[in-house]
């Protein structure tokens, strides 16, 4: 499993750049905090939830992972890390999956097809996404096969 968590961290993390770079495109400036925080201050309120619980997930993820790895793995912290490891990137998927169906249906009610204007929105749920596949990642970082 540590191959899939290094993956799954990984491609977290690719997520999370490219929506600050979607962002920095679409007009935002600073690094990846100061913009990250700017899209969830602009976010809205189901973006936000989402973007709150994965946020706590992945900081709750990688206490459990670092309890686990200095135990050996053979603590009930890493028993609760399998499910996670499936929840967190699931979840991220899906409020990405709500936030672009909501931007969709606004630029179907507003007629706005300009990017510039949509990827601000377009940049939040990328960030949802790239926390839910960082904290799955790190979730499954520590999991081994059973003995």
């Amino acid at each position: 499993m540590r191959i899939v968590g290094l993956a799954g961290i990984a491609l977290g993390i690719a997520v999370l750049v490219g929506a600050t770079m979607f962002a920095r495109w679409a007009g935002l400036s600073g690094g990846l905090p100061r913009i990250a925080g700017d899209l969830f201050i602009n976010a809205g309120p189901v973006d936000k939830l989402g973007i709150m619980v994965l946020a706590l997930t992945t900081v709750v993820a990688t206490i459990m992972a670092a309890i686990s790895i200095a135990s050996g793995g053979r603590s009930e912290v890493s028993e609760a890390l399998g499910p996670l490891s499936l929840i967190a990137p699931l979840f991220g998927a899906v409020v990405a999956a709500y936030g672009y169906w909501f931007i969709h249906v606004a630029a179907d009610a507003t007629h706005t097809t300009n990017l510039m204007i949509m990827a601000p929105s377009i940049a939040e749920d990328t960030l949802a996404l790239g926390l839910g596949l960082l904290a799955g990642g790190v979730a499954a970082l520590p999991r081994r096969g059973r003995t």
